[in-house]
């Protein structure tokens, strides 16, 4: 690239500067809106974390127990009393 088309993208498009200016002007208008989401990025790392684990949890109990969290295993014999005393 020679001086010139430097000196003209320097013109047109900004620096290194300019641009991080521009970034950090779109934060600022983005926390003003919504000030909640300043952590944003911390807050969606814990949740994968709890996320993850909890489904490890889960996964375990399945294959050790047969049973996970959110399934109700019934026995044989309760499913026949249901039945009998309809």
């Amino acid at each position: 690239m020679t001086q010139e088309q430097q000196d003209l993208s320097q013109q047109l498009f900004g620096g290194q500067q300019q641009s991080l200016g521009a970034l950090e002007a779109v934060k600022e208008a983005f926390l003003a809106v919504a000030p909640g989401l300043k952590n944003f990025g911390k807050d969606i790392k814990e949740e994968l974390s709890y996320q993850v684990g909890a489904g490890a949890h889960e996964l375990t109990a399945c294959l050790f127990n047969g049973s996970g969290f959110g399934m109700q295993q019934e026995m044989p014999s309760q499913h026949l009393e249901r039945g009998r005393s309809m």
